[in-house]
């Protein structure tokens, strides 16, 4: 769930919040929305959203969906523009202790994806500061061989393209985790065998409009172009 884009700022409360969150867990799901913000909406607009988060992971997602449940909440750094943001850090505690008591809950797992560690949004001294997931960093790319042949292999031995190739790719992407992956993903699409042709590929992913208009994240290839 893309917590900007999808769930976004215009929520007066944490309650509110939670159940724009059940509706872009639903869709991406493809359930009925109601079925994860009834249980939410129905509680008052002043609860805790510690209690509204219990609702809809409890009542809500995992009662209408039996498989294993990997949340991903990216662009969570968002919610540190919020007022409740506070009440946010703590209902994601609060779901992790739940986690601890509750069997129904070992089945799920969260991923918050972000540019900047969670417990850098709450009020200093606050509990809600403390660690309450164990932090990944992506490192950019470097291109020395054994990223080559790292990048390499994960290309069926048919399919898989030459050094010069990957190198323009890093060149493009800056060794960015995400735009090199994309572009990794658009080699194997379009079949890139030679540096102009990943040239194209790139030009092709990069909107008509303008510098920056489509996604951040390709400004280093729109650079290279424009």
């Amino acid at each position: 769930v893309d917590i900007a884009a999808q769930v976004g700022r215009g929520h007066q409360t944490g309650r509110g919040w939670v159940g724009g969150l059940g509706e872009a867990i639903a869709s991406e799901l493809q359930l009925e929305g109601k079925l994860l913000t009834e249980p939410v909406m129905s509680l008052a607009a002043d609860c805790p959203t510690s209690t509204a988060l219990e609702r809809l992971i409890v009542d809500g997602l995992l009662k209408h969906f039996k498989d294993p449940v990997l949340l991903i909440l990216d662009e969570y750094d968002s919610i540190q523009q919020l007022d409740y943001c506070d009440d946010i850090l703590f209902a994601l505690r609060h779901i992790q202790a739940l986690q601890a008591r509750l069997r129904s809950l070992e089945k799920l797992s969260v991923c918050l994806v972000g540019l900047q560690p969670v417990t850098r949004f709450g009020t200093p001294g606050a509990a809600n500061t403390s660690p309450i997931a164990t932090p990944i960093a992506m490192r950019d790319f470097d291109p020395q061989t054994e990223t080559l042949d790292t990048l390499m292999r994960g290309f069926s031995a048919n399919q898989r393209p030459g050094r010069s190739v990957l190198t323009r790719v890093l060149e493009l992407s800056g060794g960015q985790p995400f735009v090199t992956m994309e572009l990794l993903r658009g080699v194997q699409t379009y079949g890139c065998r030679s540096q102009k042709a990943v040239n194209a590929m790139a030009q092709d992913l990069v909107a008509d409009s303008g510098l920056g208009n489509d996604l951040q994240l390709f400004e280093a290839i729109e650079r290279a172009f424009i």
